[in-house]
């Protein structure tokens, strides 16, 4: 239903799955009940909209994860004060990006925690291209300026409407 209702062309048995082209749609089903003295048909209520599947999400999580070019060197993160980059949501939700320094020990220990070096985030109300722009925190800037590397962990949270939040994480190094 998109917006209005149509049959699915090949969905005529007792089970359908969902495939790319219906996220974003609402989904209903008809029932169709017959006998001897003639069928009557149901509907049923309108479910969705159809999310994209876990992996879909998790694909396209992954590509954005590892900062690259000349503007992921801390150089230019410092200078443009972040970073910045185009994202392509597989439906409507949120995207968070995160990136952390962890401290050696930093799981061991309480009194050393993961430190927020950028984030930054952007709604989509459909599935679509978006630029976003992770903006380095005031203890980030700190970091970048006295290393010539800095190894971080980077975290990208992408919630469907409706549905429960996927991450991915993956540990990256910046250079000068």
């Amino acid at each position: 239903c998109r917006p209005g209702c149509a049959s699915i062309a090949g969905a005529a048995g007792s089970s359908y799955k969902l495939i790319a082209g219906d996220i974003g749609a609402k989904i209903r089903v008809v029932v169709t009940a017959s006998n001897s003295s003639g069928s009557v048909a149901v509907d049923s209520v309108q479910a969705g909209p159809v999310g994209p599947n876990a992996a879909e999400v998790k694909a396209a999580l992954s590509k954005v994860l590892s900062p690259r070019g000349k503007g992921a060197r801390l150089q230019a993160l410092l200078k443009a004060g972040g970073y910045a980059f185009s994202f392509t949501a597989p439906s409507a939700g949120h995207l968070v990006i995160s990136w952390y320094f962890v401290p050696k020990g930093a799981h061991l220990a309480k009194a050393k925690k993961p430190e927020l070096v950028a984030t930054g985030g952007v709604t989509f109300h459909h599935a679509g291209h978006a630029k976003v722009k992770i903006t380095l925190t005031r203890k980030g800037r700190g970091l970048l300026r006295g290393a010539k590397h800095l190894k971080l962990t980077t975290k990208a949270m992408f919630t469907p409407a409706g549905e429960a939040a996927i991450i991915e994480r993956r540990t990256v190094t910046l250079r000068r």
